[in-house]
């Protein structure tokens, strides 16, 4: 069996010796078979025509894809639609989600969508295309430079002016103590911690954030004004002492006295003082603003010692020394004493608060407490009365025959108040009365002396009268008679 295709009109682009053909225009078609056993040959006529309409590929206006737009449906409905017509949507640099073989197929990145329209009648096919764009662009977001709150500033104006600026922006704050303008570029804020700024482009919901941190600066200086200071008779100006407290080029002091005076320093830790009275030490931290305080006091201990020197004896004849009597003056162990003259004698210890002194003269008691220096003086006169009295125990006699007795006469002694008298005999005298007296009587010769006391002082003085006696009987001579004799005297 043979086959012959002949174009009539057409034109047969291959398959000709074949029972079916390839052509490539409307025309009329003539096929002879011929069977190879007896060469019959059987003729068949075809008309082909032609439906080469092509179909109408729409794909849509341009979409624009932005950051509030993450994906959208393509719009291919002014292309040919009817049952008999296929979709087929492609992209080389696009993404399809879904419906790539529907008019409106739904994308999610920008590119070139290609939409082929195929009429599933004639397979002839159209096509056309789309770009969709994409407006990403973010807007500037800054929060600003980093800030503190301390003890000064305590709410702080954040800083967002580095951002996008004008009508298509907004503006959004968050964070631990927004005070207010949280949709502004320049919050108030009352806390530490992060703050975020967020900024959308309206145009194209395009937002950007930037963060700042708030820290927090406001620990308070260390104030310790330190120990009570005492103002005493040998420290007239002291120094506080504040040490303790922190130290640091950022800090400043200041002292200050409602009742007190300060010398100098009264921008150190050390200053000077010279009244009693309570001083506040302020402290400032000039990198913070944040200050302490403290006070101490400084008290006054300027008692002098009490002396109290008990009136003395009068040296005399009998009191040749004493003791001094500070009785009542102060005591401990903080206390010093000592006793001078310039004009007595101290034979004790000077040291002590009854000394012996055995001199006229005035005694000074120099006291001194050790504890704040002070210093008191008292002086006491010791005076004496060694003044002796007169004894004159008077002229010598002579005892006779017929004087056999006499009174002595001390009449030139010492007479009046606490005078006192006393007669001694002495070699074989005899005083027969009166011998506390200034005549006394006496009947034997010998040595008398009189003792003259002066009872208010002591003293004594003595004085000797010596008494003779007379006893020779006269001599009468042998060649003379008794009438004739003349007595003979004599004297001494």
């Amino acid at each position: 069996m043979s086959y012959d295709w002949t174009a009539i009109s057409g034109n047969i682009v291959s398959g000709q010796s074949n029972p079916t053909a390839g052509i490539d225009q409307a025309g009329d078609y003539q096929l002879i078979v011929t069977q190879s056993s007896n060469l019959c040959m059987d003729t068949a006529t075809v008309s082909v025509g032609q439906d080469i309409a092509v179909p109408t590929a729409e794909a849509g206006p341009t979409f624009e894809l932005d950051c509030g737009t993450t994906s959208l449906a393509l719009n291919g409905a002014g292309s040919s639609g009817g049952p008999g017509f296929s979709y087929t949507w492609s992209t080389v640099d696009g993404i399809i989600v879904s419906g790539g073989n529907t008019l409106t197929p739904q994308v999610s990145a920008a590119g070139t969508y290609v939409l082929t329209v195929e009429d599933t009648g004639n397979g002839c096919t159209s096509s056309d295309q789309v770009d969709v764009t994409l407006d990403a662009a973010s807007p500037v977001s800054d929060a600003g430079a980093s800030q503190e709150i301390t003890c000064v500033n305590t709410m702080l104006t954040m800083d967002g002016t580095g951002s996008s600026q004008g009508v298509d922006f907004a503006y959004s704050w968050t964070g631990p103590g927004i005070v207010s303008g949280a949709n502004g570029l320049n919050p108030v804020v009352n806390a530490p911690g992060a703050y975020i700024l967020t900024v959308t482009n309206l145009v194209n919901s395009c937002e950007s954030s930037s963060s700042v941190t708030i820290s927090l600066n406001n620990t308070p200086p260390v104030a310790e004004a330190g120990a009570v200071q005492t103002i005493t008779c040998t420290n007239l100006i002291v120094s506080l002492n504040a040490n303790a407290s922190s130290q640091g080029p950022n800090l400043s002091y200041l002292w200050t006295s409602p009742n007190g005076n300060i010398v100098s320093g009264a921008n150190t830790l050390t200053p000077q003082v010279d009244q009693n009275g309570v001083y506040n030490l302020l402290i400032t931290n000039g990198s913070n603003g944040c200050t302490a305080s403290d006070a101490t006091s400084v008290s006054i201990d300027q008692t002098p010692p009490t002396i109290m020197i008990q009136p003395t004896s009068v040296l005399n004849c009998v009191l040749t020394a004493l003791n001094l009597s500070a009785v009542g003056t102060s005591t401990g162990p903080q206390f010093e004493y000592l006793w001078t003259t310039l004009d007595g004698h101290i034979i004790g210890d000077p040291t002590i608060l009854s000394p012996s002194i055995d001199q006229p003269g005035t005694y000074t008691l120099t006291v001194t407490n050790t504890q704040n220096g002070c210093v008191s003086s008292q002086s006491v006169t010791v005076l004496q009365s060694q003044t002796p009295p007169l004894a004159e125990a008077g002229a010598s006699a002579v005892l006779t025959c017929t004087a056999t007795t006499l009174q002595l006469n001390g009449a030139g002694s010492s007479t009046g108040l606490g005078i006192s008298y006393q007669w001694a005999a002495g070699g074989g005298g005899m005083i027969v009365s009166g011998g506390a007296t200034l005549t006394p009587t006496i009947s034997a010769p010998g040595t008398y002396t009189l003792t003259v006391l002066n009872g208010q002082n002591g003293c004594t003085t003595s004085d000797v009268v010596i008494i003779t006696q007379d006893l020779e009987e006269p001599i009468v001579p042998s060649s003379t008679s008794a009438t004739d004799a003349v007595p003979i005297f004599r004297f001494w």
